[in-house]
């Protein structure tokens, strides 16, 4: 009896104590209700890809074909576009936005391919063929155009207990065009070092890129970040196998670990390498103090979250623990009480 009862004391304090932490949902697979193919022409340079390959010629003109699946039991819209490719802080390729590259004069997918239609509606249970109109320029090119054709599902929009909830799901069919096998070296370069607020913390970006019609793969970036009147570094990064658009630059982020910010002169020593080629720079920079103001002004307000945050969960477990001892102790009595 005592067992039992002292079982169901600790489920019910954990079940309260569970209660009160915040709920993550998170969506499955099955969800998406919908799937994208790439139809191969025959100027696709290697088979066996689900994106799109070409060796394109200048003045061609080329529709590229795709199917879109409709897996639910009823009508879908899926809204088509055209994405250039950039390169995300993570040092990922991404087609998430439609922003021109660092150099206006770069010939980018959105201007020379087109979807016929910027939505088309799916029967259920069914497909339909969506086609992108291709339209290169009179003049030759080097390296490569990279992009994708980007699907996105009409959102659901479910209620809940009166809350709005939106599903949106994307596919996206790589683009890449090229002219020829013309090996073009790779060309970086450091634009800039600055201090930012990145996702509410304390971070130095340093902003390098990508001068060349090539995709950069295995890229390795070391940087360093050096106070005025210092040896040894303040903060560090190492970051392996990134990945870089053509004509693009990549953010790359050296966190402080939401440490506030010292105004002051510094130093930004920074090295990148793929295979063969390596760089090395050095750049100085200032932290002015009204800069370093505002950003730990920001910053300083997630500090507090998590102080309290951990006084939230230092406060659930002190009343988890005194319920069971609370509830411990009145087992006890209720004992001492049925055998006298």
């Amino acid at each position: 009896m005592k067992k039992s009862l002292i079982w169901f004391a600790l489920s019910v304090a954990l079940f309260s104590f569970v209660l009160s932490l915040p709920m993550i949902a998170s969506a499955e697979e099955g969800d998406v209700g919908y799937s994208v193919r790439a139809i191969l022409p025959e100027n696709q340079i290697e088979n066996g890809h689900s994106y799109f390959n070409l060796r394109v010629k200048p003045n061609d003109q080329q529709l590229l074909e795709t199917e879109i699946f409709n897996h639910e039991a009823k009508p879908i819209t899926v809204h088509l576009s055209v994405r250039n490719s950039s390169t995300n802080e993570n040092g990922l390729i991404v087609y998430e936005d439609m922003e021109k590259h660092w150099d206006d004069d770069v010939l980018q997918l959105t201007e020379v391919l087109q979807f016929r239609e910027e939505t088309v509606v799916v029967p259920p249970k069914g497909s339909i063929k969506a086609f992108a109109e291709l339209q290169m320029p009179d003049q030759p090119f080097d390296g490569v155009i990279l992009g994708g054709l980007h699907f996105e599902k009409e959102a659901d929009d479910k209620r809940t207990e009166g809350v709005s909830i939106q599903n949106r799901y994307a596919y996206v069919i790589g683009v890449v065009l090229s002219q020829s096998d013309k090996e073009i070296p790779i060309d970086l370069q450091l634009k800039g070092v600055r201090a930012e607020l990145v996702n509410h913390r304390t971070a130095n970006v340093i902003t390098l890129e990508n001068r060349s019609p090539n995709i950069v793969e295995g890229l390795a970036i070391d940087a360093k970040i050096y106070q005025s009147d210092k040896t040894e570094p303040v903060k560090e990064k190492m970051k392996e196998q990134i990945s870089m658009a053509p004509y693009t630059t990549i953010d790359f982020v050296i966190d402080w670990d939401n440490q506030k910010l010292e105004p002051g002169s510094y130093t930004a020593v920074v090295e990148a390498k793929v295979e063969t080629s390596r760089w090395n720079w050095e750049e100085s920079f200032t932290i002015e103090e009204n800069e370093a103001a505002t950003i730990n002004k920001e910053a300083v307000k997630l500090e507090d979250d998590k102080v309290n945050l951990n006084g939230f969960v230092l406060t659930s477990t002190s009343i988890l623990l005194i319920i069971i001892i609370a509830l411990l102790i009145y087992i006890r009595k209720l004992k001492k009480a049925q055998e006298s």
